[in-house]
């Protein structure tokens, strides 16, 4: 009766949010369009923007001193005017500033861009890169967008260190010894 009773109220506590939910997720009224430029009012500036959609390396992963190709695609948030596009990349390990060719990306579209660069030869394992993309509009330099993020790029691991895996390995040994010399020295007596 108990056993009964119980499967009951779990049976309720599992039907309820079931009818429940569908009558909270009623989709409300979306986020309002934006104006366009032309539509704009006194006041109202209407600003170039840019957005990096997708990064991509040329490999999965790298050694010291190699050269690296990245290359981006961004959107052209804008609603009528053009952007011209370069890439920036920062990190401690790059050799050199390198800056990618500008390209030219119409409004609401997106377009590639690629920036190649150097590794220094001492750099292992797995590091940070940042990445800047920096519009400007091509008539008027005043209006500009910038939009950023970071990067993980792999480069080999380093290599495993021999001399604590030989100390470790001769302690093992030295104590085998040991135990096999104090156990023959007590069979004799």
């Amino acid at each position: 009766m108990i056993t009964t009773k119980i499967a009951f109220v779990l049976l309720l506590l599992l039907v309820i949010p079931v009818i429940l939910i569908p009558s909270f997720a009623q989709p409300g009224p979306g986020p309002a369009p934006l104006p366009s430029c032309e539509e704009a009012k006194p006041g109202i500036t209407c600003e170039a923007s840019i957005r990096i959609v997708t990064l991509l390396l040329d490999k999965n992963q790298y050694s010291g001193g190699d050269d690296l190709l990245l290359t981006i695609e961004v959107i052209n948030e804008s609603p009528n005017d053009s952007i011209v596009v370069n890439l920036e990349v920062q990190a401690n390990w790059i050799v050199g500033k390198p800056t990618s060719e500008s390209v030219t990306i119409p409004s609401n579209t997106t377009e590639k861009v690629s920036i190649s660069f150097s590794s220094s030869k001492t750099v292992t394992g797995r590091q940070i890169l940042q990445v800047r993309a920096l519009g400007m509009d091509p008539n008027d330099s005043s209006v500009h967008s910038e939009s950023g993020t970071l990067l993980q790029v792999p480069f080999k691991p380093p290599p495993t260190p021999i001399l604590p895996i030989l100390i470790l390995v001769l302690i093992v040994l030295g104590m085998l010894f040991f135990v096999l010399y104090t156990t023959r020295s007590l069979d004799k007596l």
